[in-house]
């Protein structure tokens, strides 16, 4: 797999959403009947491609809402995400090779930030009840992000005082802070 830091190039971009089969059964989402991948954050690669595929900047926001509805931390998880998860239960593993579905992940979400056309949730009705989450790692954030969606008041405890957790420990050249912030800063909204 190909690790996507520099963007991938317009023709790259098309030619990989193109090559997806929009698969009824979603294995990359769901995984295979023999165990194989899916991925763990629920996020359906085939339909965050096909919204992708009109190259519209409405298209990238619809295809980054798809992606950061279901994983708040959609941009770090396109960089580091390991590949055996969806690609491994892509249809094309078999044909000629999988989609670089974390690249398109990665690719979909810079282009939205780049367009500013980035999802806004709108902020859930306060549902009476608060809730804290200890720890701002990635998976704290994402479960304050999740959890203040549907109205909890959630106090994020970090003891370190700043968010990021084990991925500040992911060397800059793998994921550029600059990433990180991005989306830590989303989850936080």
């Amino acid at each position: 797999m190909e690790i996507c830091l520099q963007g991938l190039s317009e023709a790259k971009f098309q030619r990989e959403l193109k090559r997806c089969e929009y698969c009824e059964e979603k294995p990359c989402r769901e995984g295979t009947v023999e165990g194989k991948g899916g991925c763990p954050a629920g996020v359906s690669p085939t339909d965050f491609i096909m919204a992708a595929r009109g190259g519209k900047p409405s298209d990238i926001a619809r295809a980054a809402a798809l992606i950061m509805s279901a994983n708040p931390l959609g941009g770090v998880c396109g960089l580091v995400c390991p590949d055996w998860h969806c690609m491994a239960s892509c249809v094309h593993e078999n044909l000629d090779r999988p989609i670089e579905i974390p690249c398109l992940q990665a690719e979909i979400v810079s282009r939205a930030r780049q367009l500013k056309v980035m999802p806004k949730f709108r902020p859930a009705s306060p549902n009476g009840k608060k809730v804290a989450v200890v720890g701002a790692g990635p998976a704290g954030l994402a479960a304050a992000a999740m959890l203040g969606r549907r109205g909890y008041r959630v106090d994020l405890l970090e003891r370190s005082g700043a968010p990021g957790g084990a991925a500040l420990t992911i060397p800059e050249y793998r994921l550029p802070r600059e990433v990180l912030k991005a989306d830590i800063d989303f989850c936080l909204s």
